[in-house]
């Protein structure tokens, strides 16, 4: 359970309350601004109505069906369900600047909390001048902003879940870090990637003796935590005993099924030129899956070396 929030964490809450209040309001109101006027990146915005539409008038159990395209595992359906719900309900037409802003509205909300988070955060670790710096750059990031009020893409929400798992993996919260891992990996399986780090914060406290044991049983409840907030979403689709297998399916057909260095990412690849590339072209000395292995193997080991620094110390 969570712990009891301490004095001093109320004392930021409440000198940091206005800012985040003002921070939360201008994300959403620029982004909803935005998808409100713009048409969004048309692929995905036809593929994410039609699978709001698809979760409405089909059986969950028929969703997956042989030769229909749906790269994403379950979590995110059940939003895009609600979603294709209130434009059947409104009456909103598909494609429709409307039905364009409903489709972004969950990714907006979660990227408030994002920057809710993110300035509560820097204000009560490093004062008032880092909370209004932070509060900036969570308004005027100019990729989250096109990210999510442009092409309104999913990718706000899921770093928010990952974001607060991290958060209180550091606050040594490690079953409620374990919830919203499971969360990010029910959206996405990108998650996958941050695996190392979870499991090394989970771990690192096995080493001293005193916390050993009660850190083992931590172990084993969070991963269940986790794999349940995955599981349970699949259920509908697949059944209770099929529904991990076909996640884990699932997770290994959407990861090989984009074989190029970038597509359309804000990222080192695509700088260099390699948008919509295949990953077995060249580059150096190495293809571009090399070296985007390469790339995901030093962050890792990158953050376990911050993780292990940080309880060192």
């Amino acid at each position: 359970m969570l712990k009891k929030l301490q004095p001093d964490q109320w004392r930021w809450i409440e000198q940091s309350k206005k800012l985040i209040v003002w921070t939360v309001l201008a994300i959403i109101f620029t982004r909803a601004f935005t998808a409100l006027l713009t048409p969004g990146y048309s692929y995905d915005q036809n593929a994410f109505t039609l699978w709001g539409m698809r979760m409405v008038q089909t059986p969950a159990s028929e969703f997956y069906a042989e030769g229909y395209f749906a790269d994403y595992p379950p979590g995110y359906l059940w939003v895009l369900k609600l979603v294709g719900m209130a434009m059947l309900h409104w009456n909103i037409p598909l494609g429709s600047a409307l039905a364009g802003l409903l489709l972004a509205l969950p990714v907006v909300l979660g990227e408030a909390v994002l920057g809710a988070v993110l300035v509560y955060t820097a204000y009560s670790r490093h004062g008032e001048k880092a909370g209004k710096f932070w509060a900036w750059v969570a308004v005027l990031n100019p990729s989250l902003w096109f990210n999510t009020g442009v092409w309104k893409q999913v990718d706000a929400l899921f770093g928010m879940l990952l974001m607060v798992c991290f958060l209180l993996l550091a606050e040594k919260e490690y079953i409620w870090g374990a919830f919203f891992y499971g969360m990010a990996l029910s959206m996405k399986p990108q998650a996958l990637i941050l695996g190392p780090v979870l499991a090394v914060a989970f771990l690192l406290p096995c080493l001293n003796p005193a916390t050993r044991w009660r850190q083992c049983k931590r172990i084993g409840l969070g991963a269940l935590v986790s794999v349940a907030v995955v599981w349970l979403p699949a259920i509908p689709f697949w059944g209770p005993i099929q529904a991990l297998p076909k996640l884990v399916e699932k997770y290994i057909e959407t990861s090989g099924g984009y074989p190029y260095a970038s597509i359309n990412a804000a990222g080192l690849m695509a700088a260099l030129g390699a948008n919509w590339h295949s990953w077995d072209e060249k580059f150096l000395l190495f293809s571009w899956k090399t070296w985007g292995t390469l790339f995901i193997l030093l962050v890792t080991v990158w953050m376990i070396w911050l993780a292990w620094k940080s309880w060192k110390q």
